[in-house]
C-alpha cells in the first residue's frame, strides 16, 4: 500500500482529491500529507468514514485529480465497468495507482503442477475471480489509461498464505534478493504488479 500510494505523490496539488477505490481500512491515507483530500469508498464498512458502494458494475463517477485502486479489480464480477467508472471520475490528465496480485509466479505455477490451481477456489470471501499475467494487465489498463511506471512488489513472508512454510524458507533470504528477481522477471518473482497511469487528455 506505501508503495502505491507514494507512487501518485509527485503528481498532486494543494487540495486535490484522492479517491480511494477499494480503500478497505483506508491505509492508504496515511500516506498523504494534510493538502490533500481523500475519500474512500468500498462494498463494506471496514473503515468509519468509508462510504459504501456496490463497486461489481462500476458506480456513479466521483470527481477527482487522482485515485487509487489497490487489490481490488481481481474481486470483482465486471472490473472493466469499474475502470470505466473510476476513468470517468477523473479530470483529464488525471492519475491513477492500480495494483493487482500475480497469481502466475513461479510458485504458483510449481503448485499448479501437482494439482492446486487455485487454493481458494470456493472460498467466500476474499476471492480473486480474476488472475491475471503481466501482460494481461496491461493490456486491460492501456485500454483506458496511458501506462506511465510499472513497480514490482514482494511478500517473500507468505503472510496469510495456507503454505507459510514456504514463507519460512524464503524468508531467509534478504529482501533486496527477491526485489532484484522481482524486477528482472516480474512474471516469475513478483507478488504483484504496480500500475501509474494517466487519463487521455
Amino acid at each position: 500500500v506505501m508503495k502505491s500510494a507514494r507512487a501518485l505523490l509527485p503528481y498532486l496539488k494543494d487540495n486535490d482529491l484522492v479517491l480511494d477505490v477499494g480503500c478497505f481500512t483506508q491505509e492508504a491515507k496515511k500516506y498523504y500529507p494534510s493538502w490533500i483530500k481523500y475519500q474512500g469508498i468500498d462494498q463494506k464498512k471496514f473503515h468509519p468514514q468509508t462510504q459504501v458502494i456496490d463497486l461489481n458494475h462500476g458506480f456513479e463517477p466521483i470527481p477527482c485529480q487522482a485515485a487509487l485502486c489497490l487489490e481490488t479489480l481481481e474481486h470483482l464480477l465486471d472490473p472493466l465497468d469499474t475502470l470505466e467508472s473510476i476513468e470517468k471520475s477523473l479530470v483529464p490528465g488525471g492519475y491513477l495507482v492500480v495494483s493487482l496480485p500475480n497469481e502466475n509466479t513461479l510458485f504458483h505455477r510449481i503448485r499448479a503442477l501437482f494439482g492446486t490451481v487455485d487454493a481458494e477456489c470456493f472460498s467466500p470471501e476474499g476471492k480473486h475471480l480474476h488472475l491475471p499475467s503481466l501482460r494481461q494487465s496491461r493490456l486491460f489498463l492501456s485500454g483506458k489509461f496511458q501506462i506511465l511506471k510499472e513497480l514490482y512488489y514482494i511478500s517473500p513472508s507468505g503472510c496469510g498464505s495456507r503454505s507459510s512454510w514456504v514463507g519460512k524458507v524464503l524468508t531467509l533470504f534478504p529482501n533486496e534478493v527477491h526485489q532484484y528477481l522481482a524486477d528482472k522477471l516480474p512474471s516469475l518473482f513478483a507478488r504483484g504488479f504496480i500500475f501509474l497511469l494517466q487519463k487521455h487528455s
